[in-house]
């Protein structure tokens, strides 16, 4: 887990503990994906990026010095290890700079749309917990319901749709020896593991080999879902157990983002004008470091708890940075009652007009 007090000022290199938004995260899944970017490199001199180019990934400096030039040449100093250097490089899309490394740098470079989708999972992730821990009806399922949260599987899901889709999970008792599906048959259903443990087998010309073996809290069969292909193994039981079973076409809408109403910049401007008003999801450090003027500030892992400040007479258009953050809080104000609306392209949209 990265604490907000890993952070550290170091010359000429940047702690990855220290990065904005990852140092408020408590996600491992954000930390491990983090951890495993690959650190590239510029020799002084070489240019990062120009104005105007729009590539949609967030890039942050680890060692050395950029110059970021603006349209009208104006230069501005970033050093690896300072508090700038916390905050990706000059974030808009569009770029708004032309980023030049005046020493040799190293940085890091990281899709924007998965980053957010991983920032949105983190914070919406204890919503989650709490309606499954209160609800009644999952009293005797809990436990592996919260586990299901935390495995490569659901960090694919928008959040919205969590708490639904438990209901279409079918319990499944197996014994030891049993095949839950042969390599090759269609791929109809995945299945998370509440007990039990199974292997994988890779059938050859050789015969069948076992590759894997899976357990308790892990899951099997989305691949096949995912590509809409054959299986690629088979599955068989190493001893008796329980298997949740979730049929395609759950799976499917599982996947689907849930149906937000959507604006863009423009005509939430227009909106704003009348009555409407902005709110900006993204953790502290990040609408302090820009935001649309007079914003109201709720992060999204807090607005359960700050909505009940909001007027339910007043629409509100709601933005993060790339639409993952906000259309989970979209969704919940609208269950809350309020009139709510996405901004399109988040808080980009703004700087780019």
């Amino acid at each position: 887990m990265i604490e907000s007090d890993n952070r550290q000022e170091r010359s000429g290199r940047l702690d990855i503990g220290a990065l904005i938004p990852v140092s408020a995260v408590h996600t491992d899944q954000l930390a491990s994906f983090l951890n495993h970017q690959e650190v590239e490199y510029l020799l002084s001199g070489q240019t990062l990026f120009n104005i105007g180019e729009k590539d949609d990934t967030t890039i942050y400096l680890l060692s050395g010095e950029l110059g970021l030039i603006d349209s009208e040449g104006k230069n501005e100093l970033m050093v690896a290890g300072t508090r700038d250097s916390w905050h990706p490089i000059a974030h808009n899309q569009p770029r708004k700079v032309t980023a030049k490394a005046l020493t040799d740098i190293s940085y890091i470079r990281i899709d924007s749309y998965r980053y957010d989708t991983l920032l949105a999972w983190d914070q919406t992730a204890g919503y989650i917990v709490l309606d499954i821990s209160s609800n009644r009806e999952f009293d005797e399922d809990a436990e592996w319901m919260i586990k299901l949260l935390h495995t490569d599987l659901f960090y694919r899901v928008p959040p919205a749709n969590i708490t639904n889709i438990f209901r279409n999970f079918e319990r499944m008792e197996v014994k030891k020896g049993d095949t839950i599906f042969k390599q090759g048959e269609a791929g109809d259903s995945c299945f998370y593991i509440k007990t039990g443990e199974f292997a994988v087998l890779i059938d050859s010309a050789a015969g069948s080999s076992q590759v894997a073996t899976i357990s308790e809290g892990g899951s099997f069969g989305e691949d096949a879902l995912l590509s809409d292909s054959p299986r690629n193994a088979t599955i068989q039981a190493l001893s008796d157990g329980t298997l949740m079973r979730l049929d395609k076409e759950h799976f499917d809408a599982l996947l689907r983002e849930p149906v937000v109403s959507e604006l863009s910049y423009s005509d939430g401007l227009e909106m704003v004008e009348e009555s409407a008003q902005w709110i900006d999801v993204r953790l502290d450090d990040e609408f302090n470091g820009g935001h649309i003027d007079n914003s109201v500030h709720m992060p999204l892992h807090l607005l359960r708890l700050k909505m009940r400040l909001l007027d339910k007479k007043t629409p509100y258009i709601v933005y993060c940075d790339t639409g993952r953050r906000s259309s989970a809080a979209t969704y919940l104000l609208s269950q809350a009652g309020f009139e709510v609306y996405l901004l399109q392209g988040g808080y980009a949209a703004m700087t780019n007009h």
